[in-house]
C-alpha cells in the first residue's frame, strides 16, 4: 500500500522519520503549507534534486492526493528501495483534521 492518511503522516512527522515533499505550485504552497516540508512543484519535479532520504520515509503531498501520486510514481521508478508514500487527501485532509499550517 502506498497511501497514508493525515493522522499517520502527523504521527510519522512527530517521530521525525519522514521527508515530506509538497508538489503543489508556488501560489498554493504560499497560501498554506505544512511546516518542515520540502517544496518541489510537480511542474519542475526532479527526484534527483530532492534531499537524500537518509533512511527516512519519503512522503509526497499535494492538494488532495492526485499530483502527489504522480510524483511518487516517478520517484519510485528512480529510487525503488526507498520507502515512499502518497499522502491521500493532501493539505485539505490535513486542515480538515485541524492540524497546523503556515499561511
Amino acid at each position: 500500500m502506498t497511501d497514508i492518511d493525515a493522522v499517520t503522516l502527523r504521527s510519522w512527522m512527530e517521530q521525525g522519520d519522514v521527508l515530506v515533499v509538497d508538489v503543489r505550485e508556488r501560489a498554493e504552497y504560499d497560501e498554506a503549507h505544512i511546516e518542515g516540508v520540502h517544496f518541489m512543484p510537480l511542474s519542475a519535479f526532479n527526484p534527483h534534486h530532492l534531499p537524500d532520504a537518509q533512511g527516512r520515509k519519503v512522503i509526497f503531498q499535494c492538494r488532495s492526493g492526485g499530483r502527489s501520486e504522480q510524483a511518487r510514481q516517478v520517484y519510485d521508478a528512480f529510487y525503488p528501495d526507498v520507502e515512499n508514500y502518497n499522502f491521500q487527501g493532501g493539505i485539505l485532509a490535513w486542515m480538515e483534521h485541524g492540524f497546523p499550517v503556515i499561511a
